[in-house]
């Protein structure tokens, strides 16, 4: 199960299958006019098992969730169906020796339902960067140190995400004005100053 985001900003639960030998993400017709997603012309060949292809003409954009910390926009190509129900028996899991102490995603799993989504590679791991200061620094190093003249050159690790101050020279100015004029009409003021 995954949280997919609707048109009207909703999460709805729908029932999706992993495939990271999938190049494109997967939804089926059915299931973007439930979310209401608005379809946009595209045009490609999907190739799936024993050589069989087929031509799809649409394709949306939603957001996908886990419920918690991840969360990721991706792009589906409209299929009319992705597979037939999963799985194609239902079981009995009293019969399996199932860990106890697990939440599964779909707690219904052994139950037949039809597939909405198929998450292709897109969804993949992303590696992500080092937060660590000296990491970042040591990287900065490593890929702007030249031997230039006979002496090494460094680049300064400048911080690029820091937003530039305001000119505040006319605010400054401004109440430096507004003290002079205090000062002319309080001589005390002034001597408490100086």
């Amino acid at each position: 199960m995954v949280k997919v985001q609707s048109a009207a900003g909703l999460w709805v639960s729908m029932t999706a299958i992993l495939d990271s030998g999938s190049q494109q993400s997967l939804c089926s017709i059915q299931a973007a006019n439930v979310l209401g997603l608005k379809k946009q012309d595209f045009c490609a060949t999907i190739a799936g098992v024993s050589g069989s292809c087929f031509s799809v003409r649409k394709r949306v954009s939603t957001e996908i969730s886990n419920g918690d910390s991840f969360k990721r926009k991706l792009n589906f190509l409209l299929v009319p169906e992705i597979t037939g129900c999963v799985p194609t028996q239902p079981f009995d899991l009293t019969k399996m020796n199932l860990p106890q102490n697990i939440t599964y995603a779909d707690a219904e799993f052994n139950i037949p339902k039809r597939i909405d989504i198929l998450l292709g590679e897109a969804i993949g791991i992303k590696e992500e960067s080092s937060s660590n200061p000296n990491d970042q620094a040591v990287q900065h190093f490593k890929s702007s140190v030249r031997f230039n003249s006979g002496r090494y050159e460094v680049g300064f690790p400048w911080k690029r995400d820091k937003q530039e101050l305001n000119d505040n020279f006319s605010v400054a100015e401004n109440r430096a004005k507004s003290l002079a004029k205090r000062f002319i009409r309080d001589p005390t003021l002034f001597k408490k100053y100086f």
